[in-house]
């Protein structure tokens, strides 16, 4: 070890004085831009604050339509809407529908922002190399190439019918670990104050009560099976379909 000695060492003081300015500059920062930077945000939480608000406040059998009604749409298959009730009702008669609410507002808010901030990245991923190069770092992922018979449409043509088509299983599988890692954050987003299933689960862990912790552990698992049965049967169902129309 006697090559640790040829480095320079650092003093107790040279160390408290440079975290010293470090802190002074992250606070003079988040003093100066501080207000600048949350008002970017602005929109966001009044989207999601609407989205709590409405789920929260509507009544439950209005709500439990409203996602019966998705199951269907979205899967075709009564087994899934079945489940998605029967699990549901579970959760609300263990008294636990207000902060189940508040946790599918915030996924739907997750999902619905990377949607929007997600496909427009992938089209222009597809149609630029240079931004490809630099987002895949980033993102570590690949657009799908336009297909053979691509040659002769448009930019909208190749777009509609052969980009997204193709990469249709993609995107789905993108918003479908959205939700689930929606879902992961949960009970580490509680310990900031975001409300939902995860504060129980944070405060059971803390104070030891078992039961607190479990029925809103399978709280969590429930919704996360429902959006990632739905999720994938319709990502089956319109890869089908795009199949039928195509071929």
């Amino acid at each position: 070890m006697e090559w640790l000695t040829k480095f320079p060492t650092m003093d107790a003081g040279s160390l408290r004085d440079l975290k010293k300015a470090i802190d002074e500059g992250f606070r003079g920062f988040t003093r100066a831009y501080g207000d600048s930077i949350e008002s970017l945000f602005e929109p966001l939480q009044h989207f999601l604050i609407w989205s709590e608000r409405f789920m929260t406040r509507t009544p439950w059998p209005i709500i439990l339509i409203l996602i019966a009604l998705i199951a269907w749409f979205a899967s075709r298959n009564w087994k899934i809407v079945v489940g998605a009730i029967a699990t549901l009702l579970v959760i609300g008669y263990l008294d636990m529908w207000d902060d189940t609410m508040k946790t599918v507002s915030m996924i739907f808010v997750c999902t619905v922002l990377s949607i929007v901030i997600g496909i427009p990245i992938g089209i222009l991923m597809s149609r630029s190399d240079r931004f490809q190069n630099v987002i895949n770092p980033i993102l570590d992922v690949m657009q799908t190439m336009p297909s053979f018979d691509a040659f002769g449409s448009s930019a909208w043509q190749k777009l509609k019918n052969v980009q997204m088509p193709l990469a249709l299983p993609t995107i789905m599988a993108g918003i479908n670990q959205t939700i689930m890692m929606a879902l992961a954050m949960v009970v580490i987003a509680s310990m900031i104050g975001v409300q939902g299933l995860g504060q129980p689960v944070l405060k059971a862990i803390s104070n030891q009560y078992f039961t607190l912790g479990i029925f809103n552990g399978l709280a969590i698992v429930g919704i996360a099976i429902i959006f990632d049965r739905v999720s994938q049967a319709f990502g089956k169902r319109l890869q089908k379909h795009r199949e039928i129309v195509h071929g």
